[in-house]
């Protein structure tokens, strides 16, 4: 059976970090511009988009947030090029149990960038998926609930569900594989698995907020969880990058 926790406090937070550069160093430029060369729409050859982006750094200083998102990345709320720090929106979740922040970059599917707010990087799809645990593998896998708890909003301590993000903002509680300081095959390409609850764990109130990849695979063996609309669970082939960026227990 599901174990329930109640202790969530990390629901529905919207997290912010400040990232703090040393002024003065020599890439400084540089990333300011490669921020504008990974959001902008044009990125058909490299020298061009250099040339755009290092024109257009200059213009990039919003250090009371408001920033102009077709200079940088969606997930910046406020950059400081007088102070050279960057504060970012950060996405709560859980790896083996523990809760993190991790910060949401790219995606290889279009509508998942739409959604998160991300770069789109179609490249990311030659990344194979589907063995994050395997000799070489180059991902590890996330977990996204479609059908969690999420009668109350943010008051259910029990809330994870993808649809309910969507609808209220607020994140989904997603679970991560491996993370730094806990296993040793850590990536930040996050191979995207969506589980769905049976329809007789839901009439049963079997849901419950998942916390750990092991417990979700376990019910999935057991029965309570399948891929979407009753499909074989496993990877949808979408790829996010999502650096950890903090680790909270």
């Amino acid at each position: 059976m599901p174990y329930r926790n109640n202790s969530s406090k990390l629901r529905c937070i919207k997290n912010h970090l400040k990232l703090d550069r040393d002024r003065g160093s020599a890439d400084s430029s540089f990333q300011l511009g490669k921020i504008h060369a990974l959001s902008g729409a044009h990125r058909e050859s490299a020298p061009t988009n250099v040339t755009h982006a290092i024109e257009n750094c200059y213009k990039i200083n919003f250090p009371t947030g408001n920033p102009d998102y077709k200079l940088v990345h969606d997930e910046v709320v406020a950059i400081d090029t007088e102070k050279m720090t960057v504060t970012f929106n950060l996405v709560n979740g859980f790896s083996f149990g523990r809760p993190v922040w991790y910060v949401s970059m790219d995606s290889s599917d279009p509508t998942v960038a739409a959604i998160e707010g991300v770069t789109s990087a179609p490249a990311l799809q030659k990344i194979k998926v589907g063995g994050d645990d395997s000799f070489s593998s180059a991902v590890e896998r996330i977990f996204i609930a479609i059908n969690g708890l999420s009668q109350n909003g943010c008051k259910n301590p029990q809330r994870q569900r993808l649809y309910a993000a969507l609808t209220d903002g607020y994140r989904p509680n997603n679970v991560l594989g491996g993370i730094p300081t806990i296993a040793n095959n850590y990536s930040p390409l996050w191979d995207i698995n969506l589980y769905e609850w049976t329809q007789d764990a839901v009439n049963n109130g079997d849901r419950t907020q998942l916390r750990e990849e092991f417990h979700i695979l376990g019910l999935v063996e057991s029965g309570f969880l399948t891929g979407p609309n009753g499909f074989e669970f496993g990877s949808t082939g979408i790829i996010n990058n999502c650096p950890i960026v903090f680790r909270l227990l």
